[in-house]
């Protein structure tokens, strides 16, 4: 229930975190669910979203090369 003093509250939130979002009674299962959601939510938000924009904003200058 309590953690010790020494992890502090983001070590507690994290550990919080993971057991939501995993429930596999296995660790590595549990790390491995997290990572891979992590890598989904990162390719849905940057690649997926951000890049592209970023792309059409500086359309010119995506090709061009010094010298």
């Amino acid at each position: 229930m309590f953690t010790e003093p020494t992890r502090g509250m983001n070590a507690n939130l994290s550990e919080r975190l993971k057991k939501a979002l995993t429930p596999a009674p296995q660790p590595e299962i549990k790390m491995f669910a997290t990572g891979l959601g992590l890598g989904v939510l990162l390719d849905a938000t940057v690649i997926r979203a951000l890049l592209p924009t970023f792309v059409a904003v500086i359309s010119r200058w995506n090709w061009w090369l010094p010298g």
